[in-house]
């Protein structure tokens, strides 16, 4: 019979908290990283809209989503050195 003390279940248990907690941070990561992706596409999308418009030779179709494109870019640009700056610290 296996007789384990009580400072290993204690040990066991801290270990299998730690690697909850991990797994939950890296789970938090992911989200975060699903949410600030999308205006992304969206600047992208425009931008590929924009060039196949002007391969046709739409030139309206091409600056409004050209201006479209630039302005999502900015506004995720901004966003991201934001999120640089005053990005979430975790508390230790």
């Amino acid at each position: 019979m296996l007789m384990v003390s009580i400072e290993q279940q204690r040990s066991f248990v801290s270990v299998a908290e730690d690697t909850v907690k991990k797994e939950q941070e890296e789970i938090n990561r992911n989200e975060l990283r699903k949410q600030a992706f999308p205006m992304l596409g969206w600047s992208m999308t425009f931008l590929i809209i924009a060039l196949i418009a002007a391969v046709f030779g739409f030139t309206g179709i091409v600056s409004a989503a050209v201006g479209i494109a630039k302005f999502l870019f900015v506004v995720f640009l901004i966003l991201f050195v934001l999120s640089l700056l005053f990005g979430r610290r975790s508390i230790r």
